[in-house]
């Protein structure tokens, strides 16, 4: 049987109320749980943008234009599925998946590592700095891009150790975990 929009909007205050009464005890959860929530949330507004500009600088790069550019946007949101995948694997209570953050953060830094390895060969800190100033002289917007698509591998990785590593966060994933299965209880129960 299918619920009018009035049915739907009762139930949406009902969850509402209840999450209200059940997070009224735990604010410090609560504020957790947000955190997250807007900081993931970031991630996935910065990784994407990034990703969309990459490839579509790339493609104004070589000449292409008009429908290359839809398909390269196209491309950049496909390419970005695996990274938004574990961030929204992420967003969920616990936090064990925050290790899906990290292997993509690795996952990034090794594949730029390896690019200015390969083709540039480049082995050194000192040398990759100079790369970049003198690129950044003659092309600075993909420059600033390459050194946010490293900044965001960083953020990834650190995202995951603060989300993974204190006993606090954990203990505070715990806890909302447990707060998340009340609310999905609730709901259930108020379907039937």
């Amino acid at each position: 049987m299918k619920m009018t929009k009035e049915q739907q909007e009762q139930m949406k205050a009902q969850y509402k109320e209840y999450e209200e009464m059940i997070y009224a005890g735990h604010p410090e959860v609560r504020k957790f749980v947000k955190m997250k929530k807007r900081w993931l949330g970031f991630l996935i507004l910065f990784g994407l943008a990034l990703a969309i500009l990459n490839n579509v600088m790339t493609t104004l790069m070589t000449g292409s234009g008009g429908m290359a550019i839809v398909y390269t946007v196209a491309a950049a949101v496909a390419g970005f599925g695996v990274t938004l995948i574990f961030l929204l694997a992420s967003m969920s209570p616990n936090w064990r998946f925050a290790f899906f953050l990290f292997l993509a953060g690795a996952g990034r830094f090794m594949s730029l590592y390896e690019s200015v390895t390969k083709y540039y060969g480049i082995h050194s800190p000192g040398e990759i700095i100079k790369m970049y100033a003198a690129a950044f002289a003659q092309l600075p917007f993909l420059t600033i891009l390459e050194i946010l698509s490293w900044v965001y591998g960083l953020l990834l990785i650190l995202t995951a150790i603060a989300l993974a590593v204190p006993g606090r966060s954990r203990a505070l994933a715990i806890q909302s975990e447990e707060l998340e299965g009340k609310l999905k209880n609730h709901m259930m129960s108020n379907r039937k």
